[in-house]
């Protein structure tokens, strides 16, 4: 069964400032000379770090899509927020949207799932898209929200671009190795 996720929106928020990251590069605040630069390096370490950790860092708006409905159902994105509803095209092609008491969503394990003693109602064959969950995920809209091991994870891997763009320095590499060891523990279970 081929599922597809869409975005359909995003908090335009960094997961951490600009300023933070001068700190951090050890740039003046004053010199705003960087900050296009920096800003783009923080929207690559997230995107990276998105991707490494399975994880979405700024709030945002998703729809899964699928053929038809499974149980449990699991949505591989952390952390979901909020199911925000659960459509599907009926044996009839007609499309109907879920009523929230008839499934619940297990934040521990990331599952969609019947109400209990109940079932998914069975969706119009041959559609890919038949059921359409929407969700929102991510810690929060702003930096203040984002937990500081990810934002440390960010700030190795902006500083090692910053400092050594053609990633030739293996005096940098200790930046790459720091990131590596938090992203390990990013993925450990009992993380958030």
């Amino acid at each position: 069964m081929k599922w597809s996720l869409q975005r359909v929106s995003a908090s335009q928020a960094l997961p951490v400032s600009v300023a933070d990251l001068k700190d951090h590069l050890n740039v003046a605040q004053s010199d705003s000379s960087q900050d296009d630069k920096i800003e783009s390096l923080i929207e690559a370490a997230k995107e990276r770090l998105e991707r490494d950790i399975d994880r979405i860092l700024m709030s945002s708006t998703f729809v899964l899509n699928g053929p038809s409905f499974v149980d449990p159902l699991r949505i591989s994105l952390k952390p979901v927020t909020n199911v925000l509803s659960v459509k599907y095209y009926d044996t009839d092609a007609t499309l109907q949207t879920l009523d929230p008491s008839d499934y619940r969503f297990i934040s521990s394990s990331q599952e969609l799932v019947p109400a209990i003693d109940g079932e998914f109602p069975s969706s119009s064959e041959g559609m890919p898209d038949s059921v359409q969950i929407e969700f929102a995920a991510g810690y929060g809209a702003d930096a203040d929200c984002i937990p500081r091991m990810i934002q440390a994870a960010i700030k190795l891997c902006v500083g090692k671009w910053f400092y050594d763009p053609a990633q030739e320095a293996s005096s940098l590499h200790s930046q790459e190795a720091g990131y590596r060891n938090i992203v390990n523990n990013l993925m450990r279970d009992s993380y958030p």
